[in-house]
């Protein structure tokens, strides 16, 4: 327990940790894979690919992409390079050239394409080397694409891309991922599939397509097509991709597939050569192309901040991608090891059995520039409580072993306004005892204020008036059913004892985790050995977050558990778990049937989120996006500051939180702004000292009330008066 409590603090931390500097961390380019043109580049990179012996290499036209855009995952099921070659000798010499040294004297030369594509004078070369040689084409680029299909042999039900077989961006996109995914690249024109394609796609049966570019690249009738091919396809199963242009695509592409890699590959998107021959390349090395316009760079940097992606490999010279984006790629300072000794010590820090806290928060709220009446709403708020509130908490843990802890807390609430001279303290316990898997125990008592209860007109709030607490047992919660929805009591002996028998496994899965989280940011600083007012001597650390920091990493967490969830250990466990805490919750007036009926639309719906990778990626993205937008951060974000002893205990924080709500970001038109500043201090001392005891209430029907009646008895006469 120890273990998996540290590990689920490392990862907790590790989720909110970044800084406002968004510098790449350890990101470098590996390489820039060019030559004085096309064709030699294409050398360079096939020698990326393989310096040994080949028995397979691919060639493909320089001049035109269309033959060999759907190239990719044939190069992987044979294991070849791709080269480049043209109409004359000059332009083909680089493809013998390595063909010569590498390609072993029994191996075979693919050609994609007719003799348009890889001309006479080629294949007279080739057989001249003593090279058996296999022609892929047809009478146009979607028989090439057919022909290529029934060389690569893909297997009934795989996902395929759907792409416009009259572009190559979009093709160039997918590409790497075609690979590394094994799902083929079938081409389309707008508003027809071929019939050969239309064939293979019939012979397929896909179980996933996904359409890239909008319905002007790929029309809504193609679209409808598809279901009538494959009428298993749902409406979730075909998924559109496509931005404003072929590079917010890629981008959009890349972030929907997520692909897991320490790699990617940047090339120009404004011509198809380097990017053709580097799919083999990207494919092998699992890695995602990205692609640039040479000129603007911060959307694709913005993208690759928030993945794991720390090699870069550069294909073409810098007419293709310039100097610039390879300094963007290589602008690294000297990676701060400050973030992983600090993950380090707290999963090292010594465990807390006995302790004595103390933390204060102060809430200031400010207004600018409101409407009258939003400002006479928010005047008439600040009038009743005030315009800063402060909560000041102090209160002591005993731990009389892993499986049992108690707590006590005071908190005193102070506002303004017309109740600056109301101040409401209550007292609050918590008491959690696991150590029998068949009868936990884990209740929290609230102590009623009762200063507070005094002034309360409420009819609904006299059931507490001859009460001292509440009490909310968590390990036998019940809520009778109403209005059609059923009641439930739950049996947390069942949830106990599974999260018990799963310990490792949680702690395996939370160490994965944290052992992963490594984002493309600075995250960390270190300030240094520091003496606190007590004079207790600590070593600082500091965290700060900005609205751009903030939705990086929040992509970057999101990307990581949507990672995870492809593990089928991780998938084995979370349905387990939703199974065990249906069946805990014992549903009044639902028979077995039903029950099993609910199971099955809850598994249902995880296999949806799971077999639906991208979409669901994407969605998140989506969502960061719009919380991105809203820019809820003000000036001076979030700031953290955390203090370790020499036993690597965290044994004060402070730090602010600046939120800042401007209407103008959630509708244009309006105006105004509304501030809310928190700023917080939390210390712990006397720890681990045998004097701390915690003494908890003997609470019985006669002085206390349970949450959930109270609860029960609030709603009804709201439920009656509805």
């Amino acid at each position: 327990m120890k273990k998996l409590n540290k590990a689920l603090s490392s990862t907790a931390l590790a989720t909110i940790i970044a800084t406002t500097n968004l510098t790449m961390v350890q990101a470098k380019v590996d390489n820039r894979l060019g030559g004085k043109n096309r064709y030699e580049t294409a050398r360079f990179i096939a020698e990326k690919y393989s310096k040994g012996s080949v028995d397979k290499v691919i060639l493909a036209s320089g001049k035109g992409p269309f033959d060999a855009l759907v190239s990719s995952l044939l190069s992987k099921k044979l294991n070849a390079p791709i080269l480049l070659v043209g109409g004359s000798a000059d332009q083909y010499k680089d493809a013998f050239n390595y063909m010569d040294k590498h390609l072993s004297k029994s191996g075979t030369v693919y050609f994609l394409g007719g003799d348009a594509s890889v001309n006479k004078d080629v294949e007279a070369r080739v057989k001249k080397s003593g090279f058996k040689f296999k022609r892929l084409s047809g009478k146009d680029r979607f028989e090439t694409n057919n022909s290529v299909l029934n060389e690569i042999n893909v297997s009934k039900g795989t996902p395929v891309f759907l792409v416009n077989g009259y572009g190559f961006a979009d093709s160039l996109s997918v590409s790497s991922i075609s690979a590394i995914k094994d799902y083929p690249v079938i081409m389309t024109t707008k508003d027809t599939i071929p019939s050969n394609l239309k064939a293979q796609l019939t012979k397929l049966q896909p179980s996933k397509v996904y359409i890239i570019g909008s319905e002007n690249i790929v029309s809504q009738k193609v679209q409808e097509e598809l279901y009538k091919i494959n009428k298993n396809l749902k409406m979730d199963d075909v998924v559109r991709i496509y931005g404003k242009d072929r590079f917010e695509t890629n981008i959009l592409i890349n972030k929907a597939f997520n692909v897991k890699s320490n790699n990617a590959f940047v090339a120009s998107g404004m011509d198809f050569a380097d990017a053709l021959s580097g799919s083999a390349l990207a494919g092998k090395y699992n890695a995602p192309i990205v692609l640039t316009n040479n000129k603007n760079f911060q959307n694709e940097k913005d993208y690759l901040a928030s993945t794991d992606y720390k090699n870069f490999f550069i294909l073409g010279l810098e007419g293709s991608v310039n100097k610039s984006i390879e300094s963007t790629l290589n602008s690294v300072k000297e990676p701060s090891k400050a973030a992983g000794e600090f993950m380090d010590k707290l999963s090292k820090a010594e465990e807390i059995k006995s302790c004595a806290t103390q933390s204060d928060v102060t809430i200031k709220f400010t207004s600018k520039n409101l409407p009258s009446d939003i400002q006479t709403g928010f005047n008439a708020f600040t009038k009743e409580i005030g315009d800063t509130i402060t909560l000041k908490t102090t209160g002591k843990l005993e731990a009389d072993s892993k499986d049992k802890t108690k707590q006590e807390f005071t908190a005193t609430l102070k506002l303004g306004g017309t109740m600056k001279d109301k101040d409401l303290s209550f007292p609050m316990w918590a008491e959690v005892d696991t150590s029998n898997k068949v009868k936990p125990d884990m209740k929290v008592t609230y102590g009623i204020p009762k200063d507070l209860l005094k002034d309360v007109e409420d009819a609904s709030f006299d059931q507490l008036k001859n009460k001292d607490y509440i009490t909310l047992d968590l390990s036998n919660m019940s809520m009778p059913g109403e209005n059609g929805n059923p009641g439930f009591k739950m049996d947390s002996s069942k949830l106990v004892s599974f999260l018990k028998d799963n310990e490792k496994l949680m702690e395996k899965i939370s160490l994965r985790f944290a052992a992963e989280f490594n984002p493309n940011l600075d995250v960390v600083k270190n300030e240094g050995a520091v003496t606190l007012k007590d004079g207790r001597k600590a070593t600082c650390y500091s965290i700060a977050l900005n609205n751009e920091s903030l939705s990086t990493l929040l992509r970057y967490g999101g990307n990581n558990v949507l990672n995870l969830l492809q593990d089928k250990e991780v998938v084995t466990f979370l349905k387990s778990y939703m199974n065990i805490y249906m069946e805990s919750m014992n549903f009044e007036g639902l028979n077995k049937d039903e029950m099993l009926e609910i199971k099955k639309e809850m598994e249902a719906s995880i296999d949806n989120l799971l077999n639906n990778g991208p979409k669901s990626s994407l969605t998140m993205h989506q969502i960061i996006d719009g919380f991105k937008s809203l820019n809820l951060l003000g000036n001076d974000g979030i700031k953290m500051k955390f203090y370790l002893d020499n036993k690597n205990i965290p044994i004060s924080s402070e730090g602010s939180i600046d939120i800042n709500v401007n209407f103008k970001n959630f509708i244009p038109t309006a105006k105004g702004e509304i501030g809310m500043k928190i700023d917080f201090k939390n210390s712990i001392s006397n720890i681990n000292d045998d004097s701390i005891k915690v003494s908890l209430p003997n609470t019985n029907k006669d002085n206390s009330l349970d949450y959930f009646q109270f609860l029960n008895n609030l709603l009804m006469p709201l439920e009656e008066t509805k």
